[in-house]
């Protein structure tokens, strides 16, 4: 997490600090808002809340629950430096990975949501443009806008 300004050292469990520019950081809004670095992790946000990592889910975009090991950075929108998450007691059913290359994101979403929708996040998650990206399951390309179980 990122110190306010005005913040008195006696406060400080330690002493050891990285320096970063203000385009580095970014707002994370739950029940308040904290500016962490862009590079901060979902993991982190749990431990700097104190969030139980089997009974608190971060709900985001109010469309999916991102893995633990997502940085803040993929979350971000273009216009935005504020990540708006919702705390849920229980995880959104569908478990999803989707693989590029030697890259792969994880996250859960609704079973209702539509190829188009999976795709966008997925793209979003591995910092591409989803225009050119199509999802793909066992050889098959997936083009009609419900995903089923």
């Amino acid at each position: 997490m990122i110190l306010n300004f005005n913040e008195n050292l006696l406060n400080l469990i330690g002493t050891s600090f990285i320096l970063v520019k203000e385009s580095e950081t970014c707002l994370v809004s739950i029940q308040h808002s904290q500016r962490f670095t862009i590079y901060a992790t979902i993991t982190d946000i749990y431990r700097q809340n104190q969030f139980s990592i089997h009974q608190q889910f971060l709900l985001c975009s109010d469309e999916f629950v991102p893995n633990f090991d997502t940085q803040l950075i993929s979350l971000l929108h273009s216009s935005s430096r504020t990540i708006q998450f919702t705390l849920m007691e229980t995880n959104l059913p569908l478990a999803v990975t989707v693989e590029h290359k030697q890259q792969s994101v994880k996250f859960n979403c609704s079973s209702t949501i539509t190829v188009t929708r999976l795709c966008s996040i997925a793209c979003q998650l591995l910092h591409l443009n989803n225009q050119f990206y199509k999802l793909e399951q066992d050889g098959c390309l997936l083009d009609d806008d419900d995903v089923t179980q």
